[in-house]
């Protein structure tokens, strides 16, 4: 075997070692999904299906998946990602507006479903909001005093 042939050989070598560790270090860093799922009947009126139920991640305050309401009521948001805590949030696509705030659900890879969840809220969604700004503006507070001092 000449040089040049043994050089080309090592080369492929290396080449498809490489690429087989990366699809490895890919499938191995693929990140956990978790599902949150229950029913919104004691919260919504029918007909169902004029409602979504949106899972909102409480770190990022996006809406992370949306789902529609099924006709009996039911929903199941899959593919969120774990770790994270999520509201639950019931929407009325007709009145353009949030009816209703559950949660937070914390999910993990420990805890990765939460099947049994009923929207069923005492506290209205603008309460969730006002309790999590406070709580920025409290955690602004203690920060700016410290920096001062």
């Amino acid at each position: 075997m000449s040089i040049r042939h043994a050089s080309a050989a090592f080369r492929a070598f290396v080449l498809t070692t490489v690429a087989f560790l990366m699809l490895a270090s890919v499938s191995s860093a693929r990140q956990q999904v978790g599902t949150l799922a229950g029913t919104a009947t004691d919260e919504a009126s029918q007909p169902y299906s004029n409602y979504d139920v949106r899972a909102r991640d409480t770190a990022l305050t996006q809406i992370a998946e949306t789902v529609q309401l099924a006709a009996d009521g039911t929903f199941s948001i899959t593919g969120l990602i774990l770790p994270s805590n999520y509201l639950i949030e019931l929407y009325d696509r007709q009145r353009d507006s949030v009816v209703c705030t559950e949660g937070p659900f914390n999910l993990s890879e420990q805890i990765a479903e939460r099947l049994n969840i009923d929207v069923d809220c005492g506290i209205p969604p603008i309460a969730w909001w006002l309790l999590g700004a406070g709580g920025a503006a409290a955690g602004m507070a203690i920060a700016l005093q410290s920096n001062a001092q």
